[in-house]
């Protein structure tokens, strides 16, 4: 019982740092800020675009979350080598990049994901086109730019 009190005690000295059963009212009052841009995720199935209302919430996240991971590989080798082979260097561990590197295949992942639609969609899926769109905040409207860029073009 001392052991348990004396550790959430130091986690309570460290603000920020989270551990269960305990949440630190720091992490639910942050300011959220409006950011100028966001980027938006537009899926087409079929030549129609796919529509979150349509959709659970859970049902659009999986729709959109591969999309962000498969645009995020690049980001993902970066940390690689920034940080987990230096580490792993440091402990002893010598590694092989090809075990820890992913590599950008978009004929595989948009095969993988039609697949994947289908499933949530429950419809036969012959074609997509998946773009990244930035809309810009206008009279506390969004409205779309002209950058409009391809899953494809994201990952090379």
């Amino acid at each position: 019982m001392i052991f348990f009190i004396a550790g959430q005690l130091f986690i309570n000295y460290k603000h920020g740092v989270v551990f269960t059963p305990f949440f630190h009212y720091g992490m639910y009052s942050e300011v959220m800020k409006v950011n100028a841009e966001y980027a938006v995720w537009e899926v087409e199935a079929n030549n129609k675009k796919l529509q979150a209302a349509d959709f659970s919430i859970q049902e659009w996240d999986k729709i959109i979350l591969p999309l962000q991971y498969y645009a995020g590989i690049r980001k993902s080798n970066s940390i690689y080598f920034a940080d987990t082979k230096r580490l792993l260097k440091n402990i002893g561990i010598i590694t092989d990049d090809k075990k820890f590197l992913n590599t950008c295949n978009i004929e595989f992942f948009e095969d993988w994901y039609i697949k994947y639609l289908q499933e949530i969609t429950g419809a036969e899926i012959k074609n997509i086109s998946i773009h990244s769109r930035i809309y810009r905040l206008k009279n506390y409207r969004l409205e779309p730019t002209g950058s409009d860029t391809l899953l494809a073009q994201l990952c090379n």
